[in-house]
C-alpha cells in the first residue's frame, strides 16, 4: 500500500518522502528514510519529519497481523502517536492520514458505516489483537491532532509498484490457472477494494485542501464472500468456476469465529471524495488484464523492486 502510493504521486508530480523497516530501495533515493516506529531508540521518524516538514503525513505502519497485542500496539498506536509528536514539533498545520481496516469490526453484521464505532473486543478470532490495536491507533489519531483523516479500507489487492500481483491475488491466480480445486468460504463477507483505487483516494484526502476529513471507508462498494470473488476471478480468467468449491466457517478451527460479515458501506466517502473507488469486475479486471498483456508482449516492463513499507 505505502509502495503504490509513493508510485502514484510520483506520477502526478507530488513530492514525496517514505519511510521503510526492513527493505531499503535498491539504489540511492534521498526521499527514502530508515524509521522503526516501535522503537524509542531509533530517531528515523523524527529526523524523517524534521528533514521534510511534510503537509501531510499518512500513517500506514503495520506489524504482522498475527502478531502479539504489545507488538501490535507498538507499531499501530505507540508509533502514531510518535508520528504526531514529530509533526506537533516541525509540521503542526500538517494533515494526517491513519491507514485503518474493516477488521476494527467484530460483530459480523456487515455494511458498517463511517459513523459506527469500532468492536474489536467482540471479534473472538486471530485478527482479535490486529483489531484491538489498529482501533486503539484510530482513537490516538481522533484525539491527537486537529486535521486528521481515519480511512479505512478492506482486503486490498491489485498490481503492487514493482509490477507483481499482491501475494493473496497472485495465489488465487496461481491455482485457478493451474486448474487445482479451491476451497472457499462462502459465509464470509468483506468489501474488496482495488490497491490502485485505494491508492489514488488515499493521495486525495492526504491533501489538505480535500473537503474530506475525519472517518472515511475508502473500500470497494461490492460485498461479496471469498467464495464468490474466487469464483467471479476464475471466470474472468477463462477458468472452469467449478474449480471453486463452498465450506464455511464453523468447519474450519482456525476461523470458525471469525465475524461472518465484515463488509464496509462507503456511500458517504464515495460522495465526498472524487477518486473512484471501482466495483469487483472492475478490480478483477485491473488484476488479470495487465498479465493478459504482458503475455503477449504488449506491457512496460514493471519498476525496480524496493518499494516503501
Amino acid at each position: 500500500m505505502g509502495a503504490a502510493l509513493v508510485a502514484r504521486a510520483r506520477s502526478r508530480g507530488v513530492r514525496v518522502a517514505w519511510t521503510y523497516a526492513t527493505r531499503a530501495p535498491a539504489g540511492r533515493d534521498d526521499s527514502a528514510f530508515a524509521a522503526n516506529v516501535a522503537d524509542d531508540r531509533d530517531p528515523g521518524l523524527e529526523r524523517a519529519v524534521a528533514r521534510v516538514r511534510p503537509s501531510a503525513l499518512v500513517y500506514c505502519a503495520v506489524a504482522p497481523n498475527r502478531a502479539a497485542f504489545d507488538v501490535q500496539a507498538r507499531v499501530a498506536a505507540y508509533g502514531a502517536r510518535r508520528a504526531l509528536a514529530a509533526l506537533g514539533v516541525d509540521a503542526p498545520s500538517a494533515r494526517f492520514v491513519y491507514v485503518s481496516t474493516n477488521a476494527v469490526f467484530g460483530g459480523g453484521r456487515g455494511a458498517y458505516r463511517e459513523s459506527d464505532p469500532p468492536e474489536p473486543e467482540l471479534r473472538r478470532d486471530a485478527y482479535r489483537d490486529y483489531a484491538r490495536a489498529k482501533a486503539e491507533g484510530e482513537r490516538v489519531a481522533a484525539h491527537g491532532w486537529p486535521d486528521v483523516v481515519i480511512a479505512r479500507t478492506s482486503v486490498v489487492d491489485g498490481i503492487a509498484a514493482d509490477g507483481s500481483l499482491s501475494p493473496r491475488a497472485a495465489g488465487l491466480v496461481g491455482e485457478l490457472r493451474a486448474g487445482r480445486p479451491l476451497a472457499r468460504f462462502s459465509d464470509r463477507i468483506f468489501s474488496p477494494t482495488g490497491l490502485a483505487d485505494l491508492a489514488e483516494a488515499l493521495l486525495e484526502v492526504a491533501d489538505p485542501a480535500s473537503a474530506a476529513s475525519g472517518v472515511l471507508h475508502l473500500a470497494g462498494p461490492d460485498p461479496v464472500s471469498d467464495y464468490e470473488y474466487a469464483r467471479r476471478l476464475a471466470r474472468r480468467l477463462g477458468a472452469d468456476a467449478a474449480l471453486v468449491r463452498p465450506v464455511f466457517l464453523r468447519d474450519s478451527a482456525d476461523v470458525r469465529e471469525h465475524p461472518r460479515d465484515t463488509s464496509l458501506d462507503g456511500a458517504h466517502t464515495r460522495s465526498l471524495v472524487r477518486a473512484r473507488l471501482r466495483g469487483l469486475d472492475a478490480q478483477i479486471d485491473a488484476l488479470v488484464v495487465p498479465r493478459v498483456a504482458a503475455a503477449h508482449g504488449d506491457a512496460h516492463p514493471p519498476p525496480p523492486r524496493g518499494g516503501p513499507r
